[in-house]
């Protein structure tokens, strides 16, 4: 199982320069957002989505991070998706912490993917995760990549414009893309340990 690596520079650590010809500026006064926890999303995901459970929240949790990654450049958080049995899941604390509030461009994404997914079933979600390359693409309980993800939700496999997309139709687009792959099954994948219970 791959995890983040804890040498690399923090986002504080990591100044962007903004300097204009002739103008002195703090260099560490212009920094990328900070990152934020897999548990400062949820919270937001659990208040659009009452009473969602944690296989529900995983996969949520999943969407953010792809649709983060393909509009922003950037993970949404640090902790690792990893590819499970059932669908990914995120190696990490996900209990919903609302005291801690999210950045403008991370709710913006994680309000965008409530609405797009959040009419869906646990069971909706497994199905539709297990049907897109960055799970069908990634050896059993082995981290998903973020370039994987970026590449998938950039593409034109998840378009990026998600209110064209509302929840019975995405079910039906990937529903055509698992029946598709039901016929042409990919091989065997690599498995690995066994995953926590409801991921």
């Amino acid at each position: 199982m791959l995890l983040a690596n804890p040498s690399a520079p923090t986002h504080q650590q990591r100044g962007v320069s903004l300097m204009a010809p002739g103008v002195s500026i703090n260099r560490r006064s212009y920094v990328d957002p900070m990152p934020v926890t897999t548990s400062q999303v949820a919270a937001v995901l659990a208040g659009r989505i009452p009473g969602a459970d944690p296989q529900r929240l995983h996969r949520l949790l999943y969407y953010v991070q792809g649709h983060h990654l393909a509009l922003r450049g950037r993970p949404a958080f640090d902790e690792p998706v990893i590819a499970g049995p059932d669908g990914p899941y995120i190696h990490g604390d996900i209990e919903p912490d609302p005291d801690a509030p999210l950045p403008g461009s991370h709710a913006n994404v994680a309000l965008m993917v409530a609405a797009r997914y959040g009419g869906l079933t646990s069971a909706d979600l497994d199905r539709l995760t297990r049907a897109e390359q960055p799970w069908q693409d990634t050896a059993l309980n082995a981290e998903i990549s973020h370039q994987r993800m970026r590449d998938f939700f950039a593409g034109p496999g998840a378009q990026q414009h998600a209110h064209l997309y509302p929840p019975h139709l995405v079910t039906r687009l990937r529903e055509g893309v698992t029946a598709a792959r039901a016929e042409h099954p990919t091989p065997t994948r690599t498995a690995g340990k066994a995953a926590g219970d409801g991921r």
